[in-house]
């Protein structure tokens, strides 16, 4: 891998004028600016690019075989990646100070390093304010609005780590969701030892065409003679029709 920390330019401490430290500067931190394009090609493939100016001939910036290198090279050069931005700020180096925040962007989406998130996408919309830049201005402030949406979320996760609070309400609708006939129990058993089913059809309507004579039921030509008959010799008294209104036999 061509990225590791120390390859990284630095600048010469015996170059006093302030043309070669501001040039010293450029060099490092677009080093910095390239070196994460190509981190982000392993580590979040699926977001586009930004458009880069090329590093220049004298530059070669960092390259990655694999997203274990990727990942290596940006968790070693993290702090170095909000240093380069403030620097670039600091040096009026505005293309890039806004170019790094976000470049990584989509790193910043997958991994959620909100502090260093927020910082740099802050210093990357003074940038592009101070440009003019509709476009970067855009980009900037769409990182802070995932960048707070991450958050929240991260903060909602951590509130519901307890145990989950559950009202008898939502435990009866759960139960209603989830309600069927078990495995080997019929429908309208009661599931209580000793008591019968019960039966969930509907109770059938009397035609009219039988009547009960005892604990009988017989056809409805039955005279009530010898439905009485019956009666008196079972010991039982004659049970009542409709519409009969007089005493009991």
């Amino acid at each position: 891998m061509n990225g590791e920390p120390s390859a990284a330019p630095r600048p010469d401490r015996h170059e006093e004028s302030p043309e070669s430290r501001e040039a010293a500067l450029r060099r490092v931190v677009v080093w910095y600016l390239h070196s994460a394009d190509a981190a982000q090609t392993w580590i979040n493939s699926q977001e586009a690019h930004i458009p880069l100016d090329p590093p220049g001939d004298d530059l070669t910036p960092a390259s990655f075989a694999d997203y274990e290198e990727a990942m290596r090279w940006y968790e070693a050069e993290r702090g170095n990646l909000l240093a380069a931005t403030r620097a670039a700020e600091e040096a009026g180096l505005d293309v890039i100070a806004w170019q790094l925040p976000a470049v990584l962007r989509s790193v910043h989406m997958l991994l959620n390093p909100f502090e260093e998130w927020l910082a740099m996408s802050r210093i990357g919309l003074r940038a592009a304010r101070r440009l003019g830049d509709r476009a970067a201005e855009a980009e900037l402030l769409e990182s802070l609005v995932i960048h707070l949406r991450g958050r929240r979320l991260e903060a909602a996760k951590s509130r519901s780590n307890g145990p989950p609070r559950s009202s008898a309400a939502s435990a009866t609708r759960r139960g209603r969701r989830g309600r069927g006939t078990a495995p080997g129990r019929r429908t309208g058993d009661s599931g209580v030892p000793g008591r019968r089913p019960t039966s969930t059809a509907a109770p059938r309507r009397s035609t009219g065409s039988w009547t009960t004579c005892g604990t009988r039921p017989s056809p409805s030509t039955v005279s009530p003679v010898r439905c009485a008959r019956r009666m008196r010799g079972t010991g039982r008294a004659r049970p009542r029709r409709h519409g009969d209104t007089g005493p009991r036999p």
